[in-house]
């Protein structure tokens, strides 16, 4: 490949491929903290942050984040396809279908490796920071991790300066019908000061954004009524040029055929539609 690190070339079904950069993923930095009763070493606690902490390991080493076809990796595998061609080519030209794409890939064995990421924004835990003594269980956890995002994704941020909302309840915000606090506290009553609904704002705001191909996170150094630390929301939402379901495409390609061709007059400028019958 020609880019910024030098350049390689892969061998597929007995061809030589040079890849070309034309774009490159993003990266994004993110830490996850972990909190849970800490004590002497000598005294087992089961259930805490150490142990929450090596689910969350577990749950991304098991689970790859949504599959996205980006145009740049679209482009790459029809020309790899168009390159090798016959059944290996066809079989290849399959992992730009979203519904087949990761399958696919696994099929390809160590060559399909190669491609995995062009598909997936990905997370590698990279730094785990604990107790710094080996007989003291620590009651804070935090992994750092190394993100990288596909081309053509947007991040919105929405930050306040209130309350803040504690590691532990971070998850569950997003939960139907969750909760925090007093329900007497709640919007409607006499207060707006840590008020509340039913606990369904935000479960619908993730439905709909992880309907469109996105995720939606909250990061806040905890609950804090005396210094408030705040909450910070993240929105990542890919900026398709094209619908992922084959289905929808033709639906809107039909809609296309249907649209009216703008009148133009001899110097390039676009007529403005008349009513005139045809005489």
């Amino acid at each position: 490949a020609l880019g910024e690190f030098g350049g390689f070339n892969m061998n597929m079904a007995g061809k030589r491929i040079y890849p070309v950069m034309i774009s490159e993923k993003q990266t994004c930095g993110i830490k996850m903290t972990f909190h849970g009763r800490g004590g002497h070493a000598s005294m087992p606690v089961h259930g805490g942050a150490m142990a929450k902490a090596a689910r969350a390991l577990h749950l991304l080493d098991r689970h790859r984040l949504p599959y996205h076809l980006t145009p740049p990796a679209h482009l790459m595998i029809d020309g790899i396809a168009n390159a090798i061609g016959g059944i290996p080519g066809l079989l290849l030209r399959q992992a730009a279908n979203p519904w087949l794409g990761d399958i696919i890939i696994k099929l390809l064995g160590s060559s399909g490796e190669v491609f995995l990421p062009l598909f997936h924004n990905t997370v590698s835990p990279t730094i785990l920071q604990a107790s710094e003594k080996i007989n003291v269980i620590p009651s804070e956890v935090s992994i750092g991790m190394d993100g990288r995002l596909l081309p053509g994704f947007v991040e919105i941020i929405i930050a306040d300066s209130g309350i803040g909302i504690s590691a532990e309840h971070q998850a569950v915000i997003f939960e139907k019908f969750g909760q925090l606090g007093r329900t007497d506290l709640h919007s409607s009553g006499k207060t707006k000061f840590k008020g509340g609904g039913p606990g369904l704002g935000l479960p619908i705001t993730r439905g709909i954004i992880e309907a469109h191909g996105g995720t939606i996170w909250v990061d806040s150094e905890g609950h804090d009524e005396v210094e408030y630390k705040g909450s910070t929301f993240h929105i990542l939402l890919p900026t398709r040029t094209e619908a992922s379901d084959p289905r929808i495409a033709k639906l809107f390609g039909q809609f296309e055929t249907m649209k009216p061709e703008s009148e133009t007059d001899p110097s390039g400028k676009e007529k403005s539609p008349t009513n005139n019958s045809p005489a």
